[in-house]
């Protein structure tokens, strides 16, 4: 029993607590009796009347019908403004505890004197519990009204209580109660009851919260889309590597192909990126002798042996005669 009692209570909160939407302005409609019967007499809601045709005595609510036109604005989640306009026809009492109009009511006294009425009124609303958190939502009012009649007009102040119940897309089921004490001499207390439906929608003025936008990123210019910002890359229109600053190496030499005069041919750096193959320190692009070490009084060529007698031509005397001894030159004998 106690689960069920806790789920009852929890399913009661839950739905109490309902998210209503947020609006801002609305207007209604609502069936309104108006009791001056209570003030008069101290005997509020029914009353016994007596039935002229059969000398009954009925139970009767002393109420004035009546039509209110209602328009509402909510300042924030507590408080709104609630105006309207009354419209009946209704017999006035003159004074406090008048006689005629109490027989009138009673039965007892068939002269009546209806006259039209109107009551402009304006209220300030407490929300206790707030319309936008809450499905049901008590209030207590409080405001001025100014009633016109046949050629008396005055002032009322009235306050009360009332309720708003949300029943889903704007619309709100309202009642609302309360004693408007009178002001000008002319006017009597009295009791208003009201029910009706209030229908809001949103403002179009609606305050938006700025949404914050990120700095949107600097866009760094790589035209040949290596990696390396223009600003940075000696080569901007040719992808490149990083340590040749932008610049390729095709020959992977270490030397960037701007600067390397063989750039498709792996090189050294004191030859501009060109090879020395024979390592004789001649440029292969120099040397006509680029796989044979040589000098560079012979154009990168080895010392020449002429006669080819395996004595080279600056040590050969004579260089023109092979001979492997004496020289390079031929023996000559001892009877010569």
């Amino acid at each position: 029993m106690k689960k069920i009692t806790y789920l009852f209570i929890l399913l009661s909160v839950s739905f109490l607590s309902m998210q209503a939407q947020e609006y801002k302005n609305g207007i209604g409609v609502h069936f309104t009796g108006l009791d001056f019967y209570g003030p008069q007499t101290g005997n509020y809601f029914f009353h016994d009347k007596v039935n002229k045709e059969t000398n009954e005595i009925q139970r009767r609510l002393a109420w004035d019908p009546s039509i209110r036109v209602s328009y509402w604005h909510m300042f924030n989640k507590r408080f709104d403004l609630n105006a309207g306009i009354n419209v009946a026809a209704l017999q006035y009492p003159a004074s406090d505890k008048d006689s005629n109009f109490i027989l009138a009511k009673l039965g007892a006294n068939t002269l009546k004197n209806e006259v039209p009425y109107i009551a402009i009124d304006t209220k300030l609303n407490f929300n206790i519990l707030p319309k936008i958190e809450y499905m049901v939502s008590p209030y207590v009012t409080a405001g001025l009204s100014f009633s016109m009649r046949e050629k008396h007009s005055g002032l009322d102040i009235p306050a009360g209580l009332g309720i708003n119940i949300d029943l889903g897309k704007g619309v709100f089921l309202n009642w609302e109660s309360d004693y408007r004490v009178a002001v000008s001499s002319v006017n009597q207390s009295h009791v208003s009851h009201s029910l009706g439906f209030v229908y809001w929608w949103k403002s179009s003025k609606e305050v938006k919260t700025p949404v914050l936008k990120a700095p949107e990123p600097v866009m760094i210019k790589d035209t040949d889309n290596d990696g390396i910002a223009d600003a940075d890359d000696a080569c901007p229109t040719i992808p490149g590597k990083k340590e040749m600053k932008g610049c390729p190496d095709r020959d992977n030499d270490g030397i960037a192909d701007n600067e390397d005069l063989c750039p498709d041919t792996k090189g050294l750096k004191q030859y501009n990126g060109c090879p020395d193959t024979d390592g004789d320190g001649i440029q292969d692009s120099k040397d006509n002798c680029p796989t044979v070490a040589g000098l560079a009084k012979y154009k990168g060529c080895p010392i020449p042996d002429t006669d080819g007698d395996g004595f080279n031509d600056e040590v050969d005397k004579c260089p023109q005669v092979a001979s492997s001894t004496n020289s390079g030159c031929p023996e000559i004998k001892q009877e010569d």
